[in-house]
């Protein structure tokens, strides 16, 4: 946990967040659609953080040069991430039906009812997160604290009154003794010990609720509450985390190659004893979290892969700027008041579909601007650093391309807002334009200067 919690990507913690690190620090993604200006962002980089400036070892460059090292690389977070996912479809029915089975031994309540009941209980607990994880905070904190506080002072009592030498467990002699008494049955209950060490990585990915240190503080506490959670999913997820960790050392800290060679030899050969040992439940029900794992995958692969086709696609068919600028400022047709918005994965070049309105339409707007959403990988964009403005051609053609950055915590505004805050975008670039803007946040493309501008939009309360 103290190496993990040290991996923080601008206080976000999880799979994502090692990810996006290695991607920032090295071209291992897949999606070739960074541009020079996404380094600018003032929270790209960690504060002193030179390794932009420094030379490629051979072993990032082989990574980066080699398209299958990349893919295993992708499927293996991908992996993590579904293991993710299915913690979070296994954990609370386990849990609530858990609870809930309680009421059998004291009431006629049978087993098709217990059920019911805790799928009431369900939907009305997802209705409340709908509306924001703070409201169900709000209301369940004082319940867990009395929980808590319920259980600390029934099992310091039960020690003290009828087992005091339970502390002996303390003491690594008696892992040696207890593998020596029970042999290859103590190596299988390692499938159950783990679930009270597995907790480390749900609790690395609150790193974006919690401070690491306070992390660190309350983890022996807080991994006892995931007694629930399916073993196998949390292995999975703590063995992936161990396996990225020796890349981050190496690409994103600078370390030698030793560091991670030792990093990966300790806790790594501990994890793949517990993970070997949680693969033992697999007939006992562990396919099942196999099955919703390899499904959850599935479906993020195909999603990147396709992303990825669409955009070589529409990178491939892109129209040469010279054969649109040979058309003339009227484009070849006939220009009408207004705005046209195009919506493109291209962050250069005139997608191949704005032909198509050239060649069916008559007429076409003044102003047409060509809209690109991308995401960085950065948790979040500050707003005064989302928009990427530059102008195509020469000014008579009036055409712009708005290139509009987001993390990938951000999230997403449907609604009259984009709308105004995309047009004074614009009219701030034209602004800065006319008064010789040549500042340090810019990139060179084919269609000319791309300036970082901050929209000021007035609202209304």
């Amino acid at each position: 946990m103290v190496f993990v919690l040290s991996a923080d990507d601008n206080g976000e913690g999880g799979i994502f967040a090692l990810y996006a690190l290695l991607c920032r620090h090295a071209r291992f993604s897949l999606l070739p659609n960074q541009q020079a200006a996404d380094e600018e962002i003032s929270t790209y980089y960690g504060s002193g953080d030179a390794t932009r400036n420094l030379p490629s070892s051979a072993f990032k460059s082989l990574i980066e040069r080699n398209k299958r090292s990349k893919t295993a690389l992708l499927i293996l977070v991908l992996v993590g991430t579904s293991m993710v996912i299915t913690i979070g479809v296994l954990t609370p029915a386990i849990s609530v039906s858990s609870s809930i089975d309680g009421l059998v031994a004291k009431t006629s309540l049978n087993h098709s009812t217990v059920v019911m009941i805790a799928c009431a209980l369900l939907v009305g607990l997802f209705v409340l997160q709908h509306r924001g994880t703070n409201k169900v905070a709000f209301l369940f904190a004082p319940i867990m604290i009395l929980w808590l506080l319920s259980i600390a002072t029934v099992g310091v009592y039960n020690i003290v009154t009828w087992n005091p030498s339970v502390y002996k467990a303390l003491s690594p002699y008696y892992i040696y003794v207890f593998f020596r008494d029970t042999g290859v049955d103590g190596w299988l209950s390692l499938g159950g010990i783990l679930l009270c060490i597995t907790g480390t990585e749900a609790i690395f990915a609150e790193l974006g609720q919690f401070t690491a240190t306070s992390i660190r503080l309350s983890s022996f506490i807080i991994e006892l509450i995931l007694l629930y959670s399916p073993g196998l999913a949390c292995m999975t997820l703590a063995f992936v985390t161990t396996w990225l960790m020796p890349l981050i050392i190496n690409f994103v800290w600078n370390r030698n190659i030793v560091f991670s060679v030792l990093f990966i030899l300790f806790f790594g050969i501990i994890e793949l004893v517990f993970f070997a040992s949680a693969l033992a439940k697999i007939p006992k029900g562990g396919w099942i979290t196999l099955l919703l794992s390899l499904f959850f995958t599935c479906i993020t692969y195909v999603w990147h892969y396709g992303s990825r086709k669409k955009y070589l696609c529409d990178q491939h068919n892109k129209v040469p700027m010279k054969s649109i600028l040979s058309l003339g400022p009227s484009l070849g047709i006939i220009k009408v008041p207004g705005m046209g918005l195009i919506y493109t994965e291209l962050a250069s070049g005139v997608p191949a579909t704005f032909t198509h309105f050239l060649t069916n339409l008559p007429a076409f707007y003044q102003v047409v601007v060509f809209v690109c959403c991308k995401t960085v990988p950065i948790p979040y964009v500050p707003q005064k650093e989302r928009y990427l403005i530059g102008r195509i051609g020469p000014k008579t053609y009036r055409m712009y391309r708005c290139i509009i950055r987001a993390g990938y915590k951000d999230v997403n505004k449907d609604g009259d807002d984009f709308e105004d805050e995309l047009v004074m975008s614009i009219a701030e670039f034209i602004q800065l334009e006319s008064e010789g803007y040549g500042g340090s946040n810019t990139d060179r493309s084919i269609d000319g200067r791309l300036a970082v501008v901050k929209a000021s939009v007035s609202r209304s309360t």
